[in-house]
């Protein structure tokens, strides 16, 4: 059997590598432009697919879905097979052969790093981590805040630790 590299979807390294794909590459310079607090720096090579997609600073379903479909198209013209897992928060799950090493960091920020990660911030506040904190939170008598970061720091404000709220209701993540 094939070893699998589990990707989790959330991961927040950035690779700035160019790769495989049909799209074509947007390289010319520009000023960085925020999104959920992130910056994209000044000739950032990535398609203009996934550029296109961040330019209004937020990603839309149908845009991560897209992203997704690209780096996993750039994947098997290598000859390497993405296996989805079920998601989680609407974020996608996934494995990729550990074999596909350079090719698979080359698909994934020249096709869905950016859109990826934006789309994982734009669901923190809805994760199964945010949902945990406000069941500790209504247990202890405070109403939760609107955002995963605000429950946090009511957490620690009431010297609960986030940590046993979310192992107390997904033991087994």
């Amino acid at each position: 059997m094939r070893r699998f590299l589990a990707i989790s979807a959330s991961m927040l390294t950035l690779l700035f590598v160019v790769g495989c794909s049909q799209s074509s590459v947007s390289d010319k310079p520009r000023s960085s432009q925020p999104l959920w607090g992130l910056e994209i720096p000044a000739g950032t090579k990535m398609a203009s697919a996934q550029r296109s997609a961040l330019a209004d600073g937020k990603v839309t379903s149908a845009e991560y879905h897209e992203g997704f479909r690209r780096f996993s198209a750039c994947l098997a013209k290598g000859g390497y097979t993405v296996m989805a897992l079920p998601d989680k928060n609407e974020v996608l799950q996934y494995g990729v052969p550990a074999e596909a090493g350079d090719l698979y960091e080359k698909c994934l920020s020249r096709e869905f790093e950016w859109v990826e990660t934006v789309w994982q911030l734009s669901r923190a506040d809805t994760s199964n981590q945010a949902k945990a904190y406000a069941v500790c939170l209504k247990e202890k008598g405070i109403t939760p805040k609107k955002t995963e970061d605000a429950k946090y720091a009511q957490l620690e404000a009431a010297h609960i630790d986030p940590s046993d709220c979310y192992v107390r209701l997904y033991p087994h993540g």
